[in-house]
């Protein structure tokens, strides 16, 4: 091997892993961010039967939406779909699905399946709200100078919104955004299917490197991401303040 072709071998698979990064921790930040401030704060929002109603009812869209996208990709991968609840209000939504553990392809669907909510965002991001100041992230060679972009922009996202179009569109996009981050158990689930997706992983970032429209496409992960991460703790500690404010109440009166 020459030096030119070690060069340019050199460079896809640094770019290769800096698309892998740039996918994976937008998902891994709204994650995190969604189910540390639920285990804090969520003790508190559940014990307050109008925070609680206030929560289903906010996700009276939200909801459904992230079930479907659960039974959309249970279903692609062949998988047997055993019970579903898309909304309920005094338990949670699910879908109960089963795969034949000796099929690789229903195996590696159980990674799809867990992170399948977090996709729908990103699908209305780019073609209901197509943001194109958002899409045109520079993704460049620095890894933590594009995730530093990307948190400094994703506020942007709601004075942008406001600016161009109306405040419900942005009310209804944070909504979809926060009712659509994954779940504990969604990523238990997703731990069923990593090690196999992996390679497929790896062949969709490497056809990825030749699209395009790749800089958008990863640009609106990492952008919905970050924005999502927000989303996640401004409003568990909306719910968290009605529920203070309930509890507060029931104890003065009682």
């Amino acid at each position: 091997m020459d030096l030119n072709n070690a060069e340019q071998l050199t460079a896809m698979l640094y770019q290769m892993s800096s698309t892998m990064i740039l996918l994976l921790i937008p998902l891994v930040l709204a994650f995190t961010s969604f189910n540390t401030c639920r285990f804090f704060l969520g003790p508190v929002v559940f014990r307050s039967s109008f925070a609680k109603k206030s929560y289903s009812l906010l996700g009276l869209f939200g909801i459904p939406l992230h079930e479907f996208a659960h039974l959309s990709a249970a279903l692609l991968f062949g998988h047997k779909i055993l019970r579903i609840k898309m909304f309920s209000w005094n338990s949670d939504a699910y879908v109960e699905h089963a795969y034949n553990p000796k099929s690789a392809y229903q195996l590696i669907g159980n990674f799809f399946v867990a992170i399948a909510p977090f996709i729908f965002p990103i699908l209305l991001f780019k073609f209901v709200f197509p943001l194109d100041f958002v899409c045109s992230i520079n993704l460049g060679i620095n890894v933590s100078l594009t995730l530093r972009d990307a948190i400094l922009l994703a506020p942007d996202i709601f004075t942008h919104v406001l600016v161009i179009g109306h405040w419900y569109e942005m009310v209804f996009f944070a909504l979809v955004c926060f009712y659509c981050i994954p779940s504990n158990q969604d990523f238990k689930n997703a731990a069923k299917g990593a090690v196999g997706a992996l390679p497929f992983l790896f062949l969709m970032i490497f056809l990825l490197q030749f699209l395009p429209m790749r800089d958008e496409i990863v640009s609106s992960f990492l952008v919905v991401g970050v924005f999502g991460a927000f989303v996640a703790v401004f409003g568990w500690i909306f719910f968290w303040l009605v529920a203070l404010v309930q509890l507060k109440l029931c104890t003065t009166n009682s």
